[in-house]
Formats: C-alpha cells, sequence, structure tokens
C-alpha cells in the first residue's frame, strides 16, 4: 500500500537500513507511473548488503513489476474473451432457435392457408352432394308413383350430369391440395436425400402455394424439362421455394399491376442442375441486394417482416442443399435469385417417388 512506511521508504528506489544484526533491502515495484508495491529483502549479515545487490534487486524489481503487469492483462483479456465466447454461443444458439421458429412459423402459415382453400372445394362438393341427393329422392318418389315423365328424367340427367362434373372437379382440387401438403410437409420433416423430378416437384410445390399466390393476385409459373431427375433433399428444396415465394408476394409487388413469379429449371441428367427464381417486382438497389441475406434484415420492420426468410434460403443453399445462389435486382427490374443445387452420391438418394400430379 503507498501508505506503508516501507513503500515510502523504497518509492524512489532500492535503499537500505536496519542495524548491524539485520540488514533490509527495499525495491519498488513500479511499471511507468504506477506503483504496484514493494519488494522486501532481509539479510542476516550485513556485510553482505553490498551495492551491486542493490542494484540487482532493483533489476528484479522492475521485471517482477512488468511481469505482474503482464499477468494481470492477460487474465482480463482471457476472461474478456471468455465472455465474448460465451455472448456469441448465445447469439448463435439465439439465432439457431430463432430460424427453426421461423421455418415452423413458414409452414404453420402454409397450413392455415391450405386448410382455408380446402374449405372452398369440400364446402361446394358438400352442397352438391346435398342437391343431388334431393334430387334422386324427388325422381325415385316419382317413379314409385307412377308420375315420371320422359322430359323430367332428360332433366334429371341433364343436371345430374353437370353436378356430378362440378363436384368431381372441386373433389379433384381438394385431394389435390392435401397430397401436394402432404408431401411438403413429410419433406420439410426430414433430412434424407432421394432422387426426384424436379420441375414436377417444383411444380406441384407451388400448387401448395397458389392459395397465398391467389389471395394477393400473382402469377407463378414453373418451366423445364419433363422426367429431370435430380438427387437432392427436397425437403429443404420444398423451403427454399416457399420462402422465395412468401418473400416476394410481401416484398415486390408493392404498385405493381401484374405481380408474377417464373421459376425456371435447367440441367441434365447427372450433370448440375439449377432453379431460377424471378418476378417483375419493384426490385432493390445494389445496397438492399447486398444486405438480402443477412439475418434480421427487412424491408417490412414493424409490419411482420422477420427478417429471417432469405437467411434461411441461403442456409439451406450452401448447407443442406450443397449449392450455390446469386441474387441480381435492379430498381424497377424485379429480382432474380439463381441456385445451382449441389450433387449427391446415388447411395445419398433413394429411389425416384413421383409427385402425386
Amino acid at each position: 500500500s503507498p501508505e506503508d512506511p516501507l513503500y515510502q521508504r523504497a518509492a524512489e528506489g532500492a535503499s537500505t537500513s536496519g542495524g548491524p544484526d539485520d540488514t533490509a533491502l527495499y525495491a519498488p515495484l513500479r511499471v511507468g507511473g504506477r506503483r504496484l508495491g514493494v519488494v522486501e529483502v532481509r539479510i542476516s549479515r550485513p556485510e553482505a548488503a553490498l551495492p551491486r545487490h542493490v542494484e540487482a534487486l532493483r533489476s528484479m524489481a522492475a521485471f517482477a513489476a512488468v511481469a505482474i503487469t503482464n499477468a494481470a492483462a492477460f487474465r482480463e483479456v482471457e476472461q474478456a474473451r471468455e465472455e465474448t465466447a460465451q455472448t456469441l454461443a448465445n447469439l448463435e444458439n439465439a439465432l439457431t432457435r430463432l430460424v427453426q421458429q421461423e421455418k415452423l412459423a413458414s409452414l404453420g402459415n402454409l397450413v392455415a392457408v391450405v386448410a382455408h382453400e380446402i374449405n372452398t372445394p369440400l364446402g361446394v362438393s358438400v352442397t352438391l352432394g346435398s342437391q343431388l341427393q334431393g334430387e334422386v329422392e324427388s325422381l325415385a318418389d316419382a317413379v314409385a308413383e307412377k308420375r315420371l315423365r320422359r322430359g323430367d328424367l332428360d332433366e334429371f340427367l341433364s343436371q345430374a350430369r353437370d353436378e356430378c362434373e362440378i363436384l368431381n372437379r372441386n373433389l379433384r382440387r381438394a385431394a389435390d391440395l392435401v397430397q401436394s401438403f402432404k408431401q411438403l410437409s413429410v419433406d420439410q420433416t426430414s433430412e434424407r436425400a432421394r432422387a426426384i423430378p424436379l420441375t414436377e416437384y417444383l411444380r406441384e410445390t407451388l400448387v401448395s402455394l397458389d392459395p397465398l399466390l391467389k389471395g394477393h393476385g400473382v402469377t407463378a409459373t414453373v418451366e423445364g424439362p419433363a422426367g429431370l431427375i435430380v438427387p437432392t433433399r427436397p425437403g429443404q428444396l420444398a423451403q427454399v421455394l416457399t420462402n422465395l415465394v412468401q418473400n416476394a408476394v410481401v416484398h415486390a409487388f408493392d404498385g405493381v399491376d401484374q405481380p408474377a413469379i417464373h421459376i425456371q429449371v435447367a440441367g441434365t441428367p447427372g450433370g448440375q442442375a439449377t432453379v431460377t427464381v424471378s418476378d417483375n417486382g419493384r426490385g432493390m438497389t445494389a445496397d438492399l441486394a447486398a444486405q438480402a441475406f443477412e439475418p434480421f434484415f427487412t424491408t417490412k420492420q414493424g409490419a411482420g417482416g422477420s427478417g429471417l426468410g432469405l437467411h434461411i434460403v441461403h442456409n439451406l443453399v450452401t448447407g443442406p442443399l450443397r449449392g450455390e445462389l446469386t441474387l441480381d435486382s435492379l430498381p424497377g427490374e424485379g429480382t432474380r435469385i439463381h441456385i445451382a443445387l449441389g450433387s449427391f452420391q446415388p447411395s445419398e438418394a433413394p429411389p425416384v417417388l413421383e409427385p402425386s400430379l
């Protein structure tokens, strides 16, 4: 302590004190203008305390002060490093949870939209079924009472034919929605790779997104070679397409009269397949495009945008799908996202499962 008498005595340099039976040497522990303490050495033989010993003690005290300072600084740096590493781990864990929640929320939104869409054809089917049942019962009564006329029968058959056609069309629509969503949900909960007909699979995935597209007046098309078999992870690929379509619907079409999304598939059997998703939206500036795949970046802050949609796309394409993606966009000229799918070994991809459509 600076208040200690020993410290005061050694404040300006090494010194000696003591009587004939006991000699003490003192030297300050000092780095620059910072004083850390005092080194005290007691010698029982006063004649041994020579000037060179005092100089040696002074040098030793200087090195000790530097060593103590360095050790303290190292401890502070190490503690700061550990705190930084823990903070980074916490942030990564939080981001992982948010990404997972966003994926589940995306699937949940799709469930709600598909359920609402299925309700329409099923409602029409129930109404037509009830109406047809009533007409059949009326016809049966007329037959039982022997008052059926040929014209009544012809009218019933014509009307029943039309109603059955409408009924079957609505039931097929509901069945297509259920099947496509079933395959999509199964794929999104599976990490397994399998070989798929790429163009047909993307077209089927788009069917499950049709309610979302119709709700916003967006047309979407898929173009590509039929029967192009590609080993990949279809669940992650469907998630990528879902996020890209949802992102375009939410962000791209403000002020656009006829919003449209076009998906172009290219590739050769055994070669690298590519998927290009483009829209005719308002596009992005170079600054926005450079930040598009960063987590939490959104142009709809406070309006429902989480900023994780395209970040998930980037992670899925460069991670499980083993691919690469690029983004091209200019203000007023829409956005084009090009995805080059990675390759999988035959052992990683089971036989082809054909889509339901």
